[in-house]
Order: C-alpha cells, then sequence, then structure tokens
C-alpha cells in the first residue's frame, strides 16, 4: 500500500514538473510531442533538430540549442527581435556527462555504437536513473565536433614550433586492417616532447579500392606505380601540413616492406619542391631503432620441432586461465599482450619465462638460461627507447646497440670456449631450416649488431654528443672499447665532422635571420657588434664539448629538463641543436594515446573529412 502511494506521489509530482517546465519561454521556440516509445521529444521550429524534452531534464539543452540560432549572423534587410531571451544557463550534470562520454569516445577511438549496447545503458540506469543516454547520431555529431576542434588545437602548436621537427612514418594495425600513420615529433619552448599524428591512410591492395566513402584516404605500397602515386599524396600533405621547410629528419619505414625509399625520399625532399631550406647540408635518414633490434632478436627464434616437442606442449599442460597469464606474465615484467610487438620472438621468450617460473625442467638448462638472458636484454633495450614514461629517447639509441654488443660478445665467448661442451648439448635448436650451432647463431648476431651500430651511428651519434653525460669524449671511449683503435679513430672522426657541420648549419641559420633583420642597415658599431656576436656564437659548441661531463649516478636523468636550465644560458645554439635531435623518432610503435588518435581517425570522426 505504501508502495502504491509511493507511485501516486511521483507520478504528481512528475505532473506538477511538467507544467512547470512547459512554461518556459523555450517552448516559443520548440513544439513538444512523444515518440512511439513514449519518451518527450521536443522539435526545434527553426530547424529540423529533434531533442529529448523529459522534464526531468530540465531546459538547459533546449536553450542551449535555440541559444546556437541566436548567434549566427542576421538575415540583411530582417530587423532584430525587440526582446532577448533569457541568460542561457549553466550546463547542468546531464550536459556534462554528455560531453565527457562524447569526448570519451571522441578522443580515445571507442565505438559509438555502445550507447545503444543494453548492457551500457543498463549500467548507466544503475548509476542513475533519471539520466538520459543521447543517440548513437547525436553523440556522433558531438564526437565530430570535439575531433575537430582537437585536431585544430593540436596543428595550432605546429605554427609554433621553436626549432625543427622530425617526421615518423610507419604502419600499424588495427581493428579496420594495417594503416598507414604519420605523425610530427618535436621539443616546445617548455622543453617538452610532442608525438603529434599528422594523417592516416588505409593500406590497400590497390588504390581507390574503398573509395571517399570510406572517411579515410587510401595508399598502396606494394606496387611500383601506386608506391610511386602514395608516396606523392603522403608528401602533397606533408607540405599542405606546413612542416617540410622546418624539416629535421625523416623516417618512413613500413613493416614487411623491404624496399629502401631513402633514395626516393630524397629525391622528393632535395629536388625542392617543398623548399627545403638550402642552407642544410645534413638531412637525415635511418630506420626505427626497435625494429633494429626487433631485428637482432629474430636470430634466436627457436626450431619449430624443438618449440613444438618441449614448449608448446609443457605450457598446454599448464592449463593456464587468462588471469592466471597475465598476473605471471606481469610479475615477470613483461607486457602480457603479446599483440604489443606483433613479434613471434616475444611470444616464444614470455613462453619460456612463463615455463622457467612454473619450474618446467626444459627450462632448466644453460640453453634456456641462455635464451631468456639474451631475449631479456633485447626486451628492455627496447623498453627503454619506447616507454612512454621517458622524456625522450634518441639519445639512448646508440648506447644500446653497444650494451646489446657487450652481452652478446661475452655469451659467444663462453659458447666457443671452455663452456663449449654445454652449449653444443643444444647445437640445431635455432634456425627453421639450418639447425645452426649454437656459436654460430651468436656470431651471425654480433656481425647483425656491428651492421647496425655502421649503419645508424651516423645519425644516433647526434642525440648521443648532445647528451652532456657523454658528448664526444665519453661517446669516443665507447667506441675504443668495442672496436680496434684504428677503426674507433675513423667512427669518432666522423661523429665530429657531423656535429660540426650540424653546427655550422645552426649558425648559417641565425646569420641568415640576422641579415634579414639588418638590411638597409649602415651603422657600422652595429655591423661591428654583429661581427663579434658571430665571433662568441662559433666557440659555444667548442666549450659544451670541452666542459666537464654531467655525472648523474641517478637512474632517471632528464635530459630535456637539463638542457631547459643550462642550454639558453651556457650553450644556447647548441641548445638549439640539442632541442630538434632530441626529438627524434626512435620506436615503431604508436604509444598508446598516438594510437587512439588513430583508432579515432580510422573511424572517420570528422565534419569535415579528409583533406
Amino acid at each position: 500500500m505504501a508502495e502504491a502511494s509511493s507511485s501516486t506521489h511521483r507520478r504528481r509530482s512528475q505532473a506538477q514538473i511538467s507544467k512547470i517546465a512547459l512554461r518556459s519561454d523555450v517552448w516559443n521556440h520548440f513544439t513538444r510531442f512523444t515518440d512511439g516509445d513514449g519518451r518527450a521529444k521536443a522539435r526545434c521550429k527553426h530547424c529540423p533538430q529533434v531533442l529529448g524534452a523529459e522534464t526531468k531534464s530540465g531546459t538547459s539543452t533546449l536553450w542551449a540549442h535555440w541559444n546556437r540560432h541566436e548567434q549566427r549572423e542576421e538575415i540583411p534587410g530582417e530587423e532584430s527581435p525587440q526582446q532577448t531571451p533569457p541568460p542561457l544557463p549553466p550546463a547542468g550534470p546531464e550536459e556534462a556527462a554528455r560531453g565527457d562520454l562524447a569526448r570519451m569516445i571522441a578522443l580515445h577511438g571507442y565505438n559509438p555504437s555502445v550507447v545503444k549496447d543494453d548492457y551500457f545503458r543498463s549500467f548507466l540506469c544503475r548509476l542513475n536513473p533519471e539520466y538520459e543516454v543521447p543517440s548513437r547520431l547525436a553523440i556522433e555529431e558531438m564526437c565530430d565536433a570535439i575531433f575537430d576542434e582537437t585536431m585544430k588545437g593540436l596543428f595550432s602548436k605546429l605554427h609554433d614550433v621553436p626549432g625543427k621537427v622530425s617526421i615518423a612514418v610507419g604502419t600499424v594495425r588495427t581493428i579496420r586492417g594495417n594503416m598507414l600513420y604519420t605523425a610530427c615529433h618535436f621539443i616546445d619552448d617548455q622543453w617538452n616532447l610532442h608525438k603529434i599524428i599528422m594523417d592516416v591512410y588505409a593500406d590497400v591492395p590497390f588504390l581507390n579500392y574503398h573509395g571517399p566513402l570510406l572517411g579515410v584516404d587510401e595508399v598502396c605500397l606494394d606496387r611500383d606505380l601506386s608506391r610511386d602515386i602514395s608516396i606523392d599524396k603522403v608528401m602533397v600533405r606533408f607540405k599542405a601540413r606546413e612542416v617540410l621547410h622546418n624539416l629535421f629528419m625523416m623516417i618512413w619505414e613500413t613493416k614487411g616492406n623491404d624496399i629502401n625509399l631513402e633514395y626516393e625520399l630524397r629525391n622528393e625532399i632535395e629536388d625542392n619542391p617543398f623548399k627545403i631550406n638550402p642552407n642544410r647540408r645534413q638531412l637525415f635518414y635511418t630506420t626505427y631503432m626497435d625494429n633494429v633490434i626487433h631485428s637482432i632478436a629474430r636470430l634466436l627464434v627457436m626450431d619449430p620441432e624443438f618449440k613444438d616437442d618441449y614448449i608448446i606442449s609443457d605450457l598446454e599442460n599448464l592449463h593456464l586461465t587468462r588471469q592466471e597469464r597475465h598476473q605471471l606474465l606481469s610479475q615477470l615484467g613483461l607486457d602480457y599482450d603479446l599483440w604489443a610487438y606483433d613479434e613471434k620472438w616475444y611470444s616464444e621468450y614470455c613462453s619460456m619465462e612463463v615455463l622457467r617460473k612454473k619450474g618446467s625442467a626444459i627450462t632448466n638448462t644453460v640453453f634456456a638460461e641462455l635464451l631468456c638472458m639474451l631475449w631479456g636484454e633485447i626486451y628492455r633495450s627496447i623498453q627503454r627507447i619506447s616507454a612512454p614514461d621517458c622524456p625522450t629517447s634518441s639519445n639512448l639509441c646508440l648506447i644500446e646497440l653497444f650494451k646489446l654488443r657487450e652481452v652478446f660478445k661475452h655469451q659467444l665467448a663462453q659458447a666457443s670456449g671452455e663452456n663449449a661442451i654445454a652449449y653444443n648439448e643444444f647445437n640445431g635448436c635455432f634456425g627453421a631450416e639450418d639447425h645452426k650451432d649454437v656459436a654460430d647463431v651468436l656470431t651471425e648476431a654480433m656481425v647483425a649488431i656491428d651492421k647496425a651500430i655502421q649503419d645508424s651511428y651516423p645519425v644516433w651519434s647526434i642525440p648521443l654528443v648532445l647528451d652532456p653525460r657523454y658528448k664526444l669524449a665519453r661517446t669516443k671511449f665507447i667506441f675504443q672499447t668495442a672496436f680496434s683503435t684504428e677503426a674507433a679513430a675513423d667512427y669518432i672522426s666522423e661523429v665530429t665532422r657531423n656535429i660540426t657541420e650540424l653546427y655550422s648549419d645552426y649558425v648559417e641559420d641565425d646569420d641568415s635571420t640576422m641579415n634579414a633583420v639588418a638590411v638597409g642597415s649602415t651603422d657600422p658599431l652595429q655591423e661591428a657588434w654583429d661581427e663579434h656576436r658571430r665571433a662568441e656564437a662559433q666557440t659555444d659548441l667548442d666549450r659544451y664539448l670541452k666542459d666537464e661531463l654531467v655525472h648523474d649516478p641517478a637512474q632517471g636523468f632528464d635530459i630535456l629538463s637539463w638542457w631547459k636550465v643550462h642550454g639558453s644560458v651556457l650553450y644556447p645554439r647548441v641548445a638549439q641543436m640539442a632541442r630538434d635531435a632530441l626529438a627524434m623518432p626512435t620506436c615503431s610503435k604508436p604509444s598508446a594515446e598516438q594510437l587512439a588518435h588513430i583508432t579515432s581517425i580510422v573511424r572517420g570522426y570528422s565534419k569535415e573529412g579528409f583533406v
């Protein structure tokens, strides 16, 4: 009886609220009706828009819609209305909640159909029975507007970059297939690193595979003619973004594509259709360092027969649940998402570590310890150059190669020396076809590491020298430790030449700027002062290289903070070089934030569509 009385009271209260709500002046601009599900709706008298009109939600949404009509330009020849509507009330909790929901979907790449899911609606209803879930159409319109506004904010940063930019081009697997993405890396005037996703393209078998209705532009990198057209398309988009005239470095690398694009890209850029700074002697091209390290790890992949006989069968006998797998990998300090790297070696490494944790007999061997140790070092190297909490990592790339070289060098000595018998027991466990000896595989890995150093040191030595903990002195020591005296001298000579030429580029850039400002000036004292400044500036690099190395025993040295504090005061021009070199992209795998942005573009969130 009490329950019936309460229900009657609610109906009366609702009816009273309805009468009060309909007295609002906002109903001069809307027609109220009930849809087929019995929900109150309001149709705008000035446009076809239909909005929710449940009285429990108030009229703030309706006022917001009418306010947008009021803000439009007045039609010429018509008189302005004599009366203005009441001021727009502040957004209530329901509007704020809708905004948060739309931002969550738009900026994290979620599927907008979630608002139609019965369980999602039930979840929200349990939290707040009075909350009205927006329709999919309404949420998509909000997502489009939010995403466009976010993109405008990101691109506006590109016009205020204090230095140069680096461009990263790579591929990533998404919910809708393989995508090619372009990103722009730069460091702002507060020495914060930005990694902005600029564009995303669907990688398709041939161009116009889906057509414009897909909502995402398309490229094809598999066929010669299509590849050339695709490169042109991406380069034109770079021009539209106004980033090529300020370019410091570019990485263009697509997984599974063994075509060397450096020559083609260099022609595209240096043919000067996009006005690259003619004073630049150096324009850096290289490959992602994480891909270089992955290629070394692949040399250790086990023979399929050995893996099937020992590893797979032991894993299956564990009967691990999803939660148990995640818990084990988390305890081992490993990423439990085996799709994270999409690499066979990583799956095998995780399998070996789990079996070791569970005490499997096959892992209590020299071979298993060797594999886990080597793969562990490789995994940690990749983590160090791609960790999201690391302020920057371009200064670490060359160091990580040298660290891996020392590890493999020591293990090769063990496998070839007094412990050779213990290693030889597992000869044939490597290599799908050749059944290579352990020592052979380690030798092959050493050759691969040395080649990687030889190919990449001209680029990655630049940010290393600009690390105040290394400079030229410690960099020279590292090369001398790894190679012969003669080879190390050649390496260091090249490093010194590159850093000196790069410095000269910056001096010429500054001189060009000063000359442009001083055109028409005939003041001899001013000219003498400018010449004095140029002479002083040319000692900037010398001072930096000769000063003592920074000794920082802490593991978390923040190189960007160091340059922010010391650079502009002690070595202003070298600080300009460091700002650009430390923004160089190192990892082919987009961060979680970048991947969410890519997914949002793939879903087509935009009112404007792709350019």
